[in-house]
Parts: structure tokens; sequence; C-alpha cells
């Protein structure tokens, strides 16, 4: 059990050999990875050095060395970029929720705000986790080998995300926890055929397996699922299956002004504009806003669900 979320069960037998045949959701070494669509990225450095190898040509000396690719141009992602980077992205501003301003469509979206939770899509997208410490600091205590390790430095780089960086923020509550509101229990579940089209394992996980999706940015990235093949958001909702077959059914058989609410609510769960300083802004305001700058893409704020579930995941035990 971590964060109230169940993670399976671990089998301790006398004669000292352990069974993880019943640990659901996460890999076998018990750490969370709550980065890309198949869960099996553990921080946002291993992130970043990855996705500038992969998708811009640039290799971190980290993890490369000085010239891996023999292109003449040496060190071309020092430690200290890799580290900036990580501050520019885990000081991102969080995602929140645009509100219509019209009366009619506010009470749309309340009341499908609470058939999400009652038809039961509430159950793996938990509305909001606990984060003990929003304290982010670099090099993180989860980075994989090949990655910059606390013991490489002589200090931390420290970031308190409730405090620093643009606005909105996060705000802590009376007992110091901050909770996040990202739409998620940071488990992979089994999607059933329709999102079963994986031809590579990657990381050794099924094809058919995927993290479950933070939705609090989810308005904002159409088209919708891993392979952008839902246009609409209730094309999404109906392409879930197995684990989610249940939920996907109960919105299938609520009468289509009930499923348009459904619809209403999620379409309030997006990026927010740039310069906001609250968390939950009207229509109007995002209009009136449209032209004063850029909005900031959030996708790497999963930085919150890094510190509020990366790591050695508690699991119930019981002996034989």
């Amino acid at each position: 059990m971590a964060k109230g979320v169940r993670f399976g069960r671990i089998t301790a037998r006398p004669n000292g050999t352990v069974d993880t045949s019943e640990v659901d959701g996460v890999d076998d070494d018990f750490i969370i990875k709550p980065i890309q669509a198949k869960g099996h990225i553990v921080s946002l450095r291993e992130f970043a050095v990855k996705a500038m190898n992969s998708h811009f040509g640039m290799q971190a000396t980290e993890r490369f060395g000085s010239d891996a690719d023999g292109d003449g141009v040496v060190d071309e992602l020092t430690p200290g970029d890799i580290t900036a980077l990580m501050i520019f992205m885990a000081t991102m501003p969080p995602p929140g929720r645009v509100m219509p301003s019209n009366p009619d469509a506010i009470a749309a979206v309340e009341k499908g705000e609470e058939l999400f939770s009652g038809i039961g899509c509430a159950v793996c997208h938990i509305l909001e986790l606990p984060l003990a410490n929003p304290v982010f600091t670099e090099p993180g205590p989860f980075n994989p080998a090949g990655k910059l390790q606390i013991s490489d430095v002589s200090r931390l780089f420290s970031v308190d995300l409730t405090t620093e960086g643009p606005q909105p923020r996060l705000r802590r509550q009376t007992d110091g926890t901050v909770m996040v509101p990202a739409f998620t229990y940071l488990k992979r579940h089994d999607m059933g055929e329709l999102l079963d089209n994986e031809t590579v394992v990657q990381e050794g996980i099924p094809p058919e397996q995927w993290m479950t999706r933070k939705l609090w940015n989810f308005a904002s990235e159409p088209p919708y699922l891993h392979h952008g093949r839902a246009t609409l958001i209730s094309e999404a909702i109906l392409a879930h299956g197995v684990e989610a077959q249940t939920a996907r059914d109960a919105f299938s058989t609520l009468p289509k002004a009930d499923q348009d609410a459904v619809v209403e609510f999620l379409k309030t769960l997006q990026v927010l504009p740039e310069n906001s300083t609250a968390l939950t802004v009207t229509a109007g305001e995002v209009e009136k806003d449209a032209g004063t700058g850029t909005v900031v893409l959030g996708a790497a704020i999963a930085v919150f669900l890094l510190a509020a579930a990366a790591g050695a995941v508690m699991l119930g035990t019981r002996r034989r």
C-alpha cells in the first residue's frame, strides 16, 4: 500500500524465497515509474537524457561520454545543462481547471464530476494524491545508473515547488502535505484489445498494459489515448477494456445527457494560460488572456508524481 493505493501482495516463505506473482501494476523491483505512457521511466533526469539523445541527437556526457556519436562536437550536454533542464521542467506550472461561464454549462460540469466518480472512473483516475515533501532535488535519489548520482555532487540543488517558480503552484495543506490533482493512481493496467497495438515490447511490459493516464491536462492534448486514435473524448472512454471495462460499460449505459456531462467535466482539465495565478479560471479569463503570452505546457510536471510515489512501494506481506 502506498498513498492509499494497493499494489498487490508479496509472499515471504519460511525458506527465504519471495513470491511476487501477486504484485499488481508495478515492476518486480517495486519502484513506481510514473513517466511515459508505459510507465517505465522513474525520474525526470532519465527522461531528459533519453529524450535529448533520441529526439535531438544530443548526448549527455554523464551517460554517453564526451563525443559518443563521433560528430566532433564534444560535451554536448554537461551535467549542469541537464540539471538546468530539470529545474525548468520541475518548476513548470501544474495544469488546472478552465470552467465555463454559462450557468447551464457549469451545472453540467458539476454533474459530470459526480458521475465520473459514481460510475467508477475515479477508482483508477484518483482525483488527487498526497505529496509529503514538495521539495524537488537534483540529482534525485531515484536516478538510475548512468545518470547523475547524489554521490557525484558536493551539494544538491533544491527547489520548493510550492513557493518557487512561476504561478500558479500547488499549495501546502495545514499539515504540510500537498494534494496533487493528477487524476491517476500511478499503476499500469490492462486496457484491452483496442489499445493492444504495440508490436515491440517496451522494458518487458505487456503491450496491452499502460500507465493510468494523468488527466489533469487531458483536454489540452487531443487527439486522445497513447496512439491518438480517439478524436473525441467519448471515443477515448469507450476504448477502455478489461480492467476498465466496468466503468466503460457504466458510461455507455448512461443517458446521452449524462454522458455529455462527463465529457463537459473532462473538458475543464486543461493547461492554464501563462501568468495565471489560480488553479481554476473561467473560460472568459482564458479568452481575455489568450493574446498576452504563450501557454505553458505542463506535461513535464510529472515530477510531482515522481516525488509523490517513486521509490520502494510498501506492499502488504504475508508469510506461509
